[in-house]
């Protein structure tokens, strides 16, 4: 069911679409699906990550200093999966290999916001997206203002809005995937109940949509409210 669920969310056309760079991780931390702007933002391709734990696809620098950008990743992931409740990751440094140089790495600063994705209460897996925010920094500390603390501000604020902005996408994302799920088992109770295919089933739907002035997803969520049993009242 946890597979059946995480496949679900993999094929959502709501996460390839979205212009955020999105990863899906099932509860192993292994990558079960990226979209094209995360493809784009890591440098590496979906199908050389597909499969892969995430640290194993992405190690630490050992070069870095500091070096805990993958222990404060693990511990967002311990947090979402155990909470089931989103976590800000705020900005964080974490450099990524270099796919033109084996064994050099990129510096690269992000921003992220990591969720749940549930299945009957239960945390099956995290969505993270994130956000390059390394030029913003350098934008900011290059020497354009007076003094430090007007740099660091600079950077800050303007990575604080961008925060603001994935966490709003990130929001409409997880709206469109339950949006996306719903509709989905309504169609297959359509498919079921006439013995038809999913086109047809779809273009049903749009049908009593058209008809009703009703949203398609508040129809196919009344299908599948009624189709769940209720809990019975315990005998006096």
């Amino acid at each position: 069911m946890i597979d059946a669920v995480l496949h679900e969310v993999a094929d959502s056309p709501a996460l390839f679409a979205s212009a955020v760079p999105t990863v899906l991780l099932d509860l192993e931390l292994r990558v079960a699906a990226v979209n094209s702007a995360y493809e784009q933002v890591s440098l590496q391709r979906r199908d050389l990550l597909l499969g892969v734990e995430l640290f194993a696809a992405f190690p630490d620098n050992p070069e870095d200093p500091a070096g805990i950008g993958s222990s404060r990743l693990i511990s967002s992931f311990e947090n979402v999966l155990s909470r089931r409740q989103r976590h800000l990751l705020g900005f964080f440094r974490y450099d990524i290999p270099d796919p033109t140089h084996p064994g050099a790495y990129l510096p690269r600063v992000w921003s992220a916001v990591n969720s749940p994705v549930l299945h009957n209460g239960r945390a099956v897996g995290v969505l993270e997206q994130v956000e390059d925010i390394t030029p913003l920094v350098e934008d900011g500390t290059c020497g354009q203002h007076e003094d430090d603390v007007h740099q660091v501000g600079f950077a800050l604020a303007r990575a604080t809005a961008t925060q603001a902005a994935l966490e709003a996408e990130n929001d409409q994302l997880r709206a469109a995937l339950v949006s996306s799920r719903v509709i989905s088992v309504a169609i297959g109770m359509l498919m079921a109940q006439h013995t038809i295919s999913h086109e047809e089933a779809l273009t049903m739907l749009r049908i009593r949509s058209q008809h009703s002035n009703r949203k398609i997803f508040d129809i196919a969520e009344q299908m599948v409210d009624k189709r769940t049993p209720r809990p019975s009242s315990p005998s006096p």
